[in-house]
C-alpha cells in the first residue's frame, strides 16, 4: 500500500539478442531438457554474463567432478583467465554438501549458484526425487541458504523419458515446479550440440512466477503453458573465428503473432537472403559454397557476420538449415526479402551512413546502430559501457556490455558520475 515493495525483474543470465534477461536476483530457477538439449550451455551462458559484469558466481556440477570441461567452455568463449581465477568457484563434489561448506563457497557473495545435475545431487544425498521429502530436503540443503542471501540459483534436471506422460515438468515430484520462485525453462534440440557443430535449441518457458516474461515471448498454439522464448544457438565449427559462438535469439513472428515480437533481420541478413534467393532452389549446398556467393555478389561483409545473418534468418524462420554434400549444412530460402528498398539498396544505405559505434547513441535518430548497420534501442549500450571501445567479438553484444578490461575493475558509464550501470 505505501510502495515499498518493489516487483523482482529479470535482470541476470544470458542476454537474448534484444537484451532482455530470464534470471531474476535472489529467485530459484530451473532448466530442463533431454541429454544434450544445451541445459549446460544455457547455464555456461549465464555464467559469462555474470562474470563480464563483475559478479561473483559459484558453479556446483554434480555430475562432473572435474572442472576442465566446463573451464574449457569458457576459455573458448573469450574469457580471460584472469576474470576466471577471480571470480568463478567451481565445485564437483564427491560427498554430501553440508550447511558449513555451503556457507563458505558463498563468502563473499554471488549473485548466480549453478546446481548442474539435480539427479545426481539427490543420489548424493539420498534423497528421493520421486518424493516430496527428498526435493523439500533438496531446496532446504542447497537452495534456500542461497536464495536468502540474495543469490539466485538455477538448477539443470532432465525431463521424464516417456513423451507421452512427459507434460511440462522434470523428472520427479511435481514438487520440484511447484516451489520455484523464479522461472521453468525448457530446451527442446532442433539441432544436436556438439564439437565441430553448430546446435540449436528452442527456449521455452513453461512458469514463470513473478510473471515478466511471458509477455517478451509467443504463446504456443494448443493452450500449453508452453511460452516460446527463441533459439539458443551453439557455434563449433570454428571456420572463421578461433572460439566459440553462443547466441540467444528471439522469436519471429509468424501470421497471427507477429504482433509479439517482430523477425530480427539486420541489412546483412537481408542481403543473405537475397544472395540465396537468386540461386537455383533458392539453397546452397555448404556454408563455404554462401560466403563465396556472396561475395560474388559483390557484398563486402566480413564472414563472421555472414554467418551471424544467416543464424537471424533461420531464427527468424526465413531460411532453413538442410543436408549438403558429404555431410555439410547447407541453406535454404523460405521467404521473400522484406522491405521495398530490397537488401541491397539498404545494406549500401546503412554502409554510407555515418557511422555509429556500438554503445553510443545517435540524438537525432534516437537509435544505435552496429559496424553493419543493424539498429539497436540507443538505451541499450551493446559495445563497452565503460570506454565506448568497439567490439569485434561476435558473442559480446549478447551477453554483457562491457569489454574484459573494464567488466571487473569497477568504473563507471561515461556521463553517470561514476555510477555502476547495473
Amino acid at each position: 500500500m505505501r510502495g515499498e515493495v518493489v516487483r523482482p525483474v529479470p535482470s541476470l543470465g544470458i542476454r537474448r539478442r534484444d537484451g532482455l534477461q530470464m534470471i531474476y536476483p535472489g529467485k530459484e530457477h530451473s532448466i530442463i531438457g533431454e541429454t544434450e538439449s544445451g541445459k549446460s550451455w544455457y547455464g555456461i551462458g549465464c555464467v559469462v554474463a555474470e562474470l563480464m559484469a563483475g559478479h561473483r558466481v559459484v558453479y556446483i556440477h554434480f555430475e562432473e567432478a572435474d572442472p576442465v570441461d566446463t573451464i574449457d567452455r569458457l576459455l573458448a568463449l573469450g574469457l580471460d583467465a584472469e576474470l576466471l581465477v577471480k571470480l568463478l568457484t567451481f565445485v564437483g563434489p564427491d560427498q554430501p554438501v553440508t550447511a558449513r561448506r555451503l556457507a563458505a563457497l558463498l563468502d563473499p557473495v554471488p549473485s548466480l549458484v549453478v546446481l548442474d545435475g539435480v539427479n545426481e545431487a539427490l543420489s548424493l544425498h539420498e534423497w528421493e526425487g520421486n518424493a516430496t521429502d527428498g526435493i523439500a530436503a533438496f531446496r532446504r540443503r542447497l537452495v534456500k541458504p542461497c536464495t536468502k542471501i540474495g543469490a539466485a540459483t538455477l538448477s539443470c534436471d532432465h525431463l521424464v523419458k516417456d513423451t507421452q506422460g512427459r507434460g511440462r515438468g522434470p523428472i520427479g515430484s511435481v514438487h520440484k515446479i511447484n516451489g520455484l520462485t523464479g522461472v521453468l525453462i525448457l530446451l527442446e534440440n532442433a539441432e544436436a550440440f556438439g564439437r565441430g557443430q553448430r546446435g540449436r535449441s528452442h527456449v521455452f518457458v513453461t512458469k514463470d512466477r513473478p510473471g515478466n516474461l511471458r509477455q517478451h515471448g509467443r504463446a504456443s498454439r494448443g493452450g500449453t503453458a508452453k511460452t516460446f522464448m527463441g533459439e539458443l544457438v551453439v557455434d563449433d565449427t570454428r571456420t572463421v573465428t578461433s572460439g566459440l559462438l553462443l547466441r540467444f535469439h528471439a522469436p519471429a513472428g509468424d501470421g497471427a503473432d507477429d504482433d509479439v515480437l517482430p523477425a530480427e533481420t539486420s541489412p546483412v541478413a537481408e542481403a543473405v537472403h537475397a544472395v540465396l534467393a537468386s540461386l537455383p532452389g533458392g539453397e546452397v549446398s555448404s556454408e563455404r559454397a554462401l560466403l563465396a556467393e556472396v561475395r560474388k555478389a559483390g557484398h563486402k561483409i566480413r564472414d563472421v557476420e555472414v554467418r551471424a545473418g544467416v543464424d537471424d534468418l533461420v531464427a527468424a524462420g526465413r531460411s532453413e538449415l538442410i543436408k549438403g554434400r558429404h555431410g555439410a549444412n547447407g541453406y535454404r530460402a523460405l521467404s521473400a526479402s522484406r522491405g521495398d528498398q530490397g537488401p541491397s539498396a539498404s545494406l549500401t544505405a546503412s554502409a554510407s551512413a555515418s557511422p555509429i559505434e556500438r554503445g553510443t547513441r545517435d540524438a537525432d535518430a534516437g537509435t544505435a546502430a552496429d559496424a553493419d548497420g543493424t539498429q539497436w534501442d540507443a538505451d541499450q549500450q551493446w559495445g563497452c559501457a565503460v570506454c565506448g571501445c568497439p567490439d569485434d567479438d561476435p558473442i559480446r553484444p549478447f551477453l554483457f556490455d562491457r569489454c574484459q578490461r573494464h567488466a571487473y575493475r569497477g568504473g563507471g558509464v561515461p556521463g553517470d558520475d561514476g555510477a555502476e550501470d547495473r
